[in-house]
């Protein structure tokens, strides 16, 4: 197994620890590693979510703007998930903006 994949495991085994190793491959085997640098975003307002990512390493902010302020609402460190959650199951356009706060993968 790549090393990169093995705290996602752990991360799912924790959330779930009666999955089979047969479901395991199955999430594994739809992964796509990236990257990020700092400031980029992993999601904007206004787009649909079409995945879910995971913080291997590195730190990431979920944000929205008010009045033209930002603010913070959530942070998502190593071994986190991410993920607009609710625009993800309704398949609407997400409130916040989910960046990159240092160089991620």
């Amino acid at each position: 197994m790549d090393d990169r994949i093995a705290p996602i495991v752990f991360a799912m085994r924790q959330f779930n620890p009666m999955l089979t190793d047969e479901e395991v491959k199955m999430v594994t085997d739809q992964l796509v590693l990236k990257s990020y640098k700092k400031n980029d975003y992993f999601i904007r307002e206004g787009q649909v979510p079409k995945e879910i990512g995971f913080c291997v390493k590195g730190a990431f902010r979920q944000f929205s703007r008010k009045q033209d302020k930002e603010v913070n609402c959530n942070f998502m460190l190593e071994y986190d998930f991410l993920v607009a959650y609710a625009s993800m199951l309704r398949h609407e356009p997400s409130r916040y903006y989910i960046q990159a706060l240092e160089d991620c993968e």
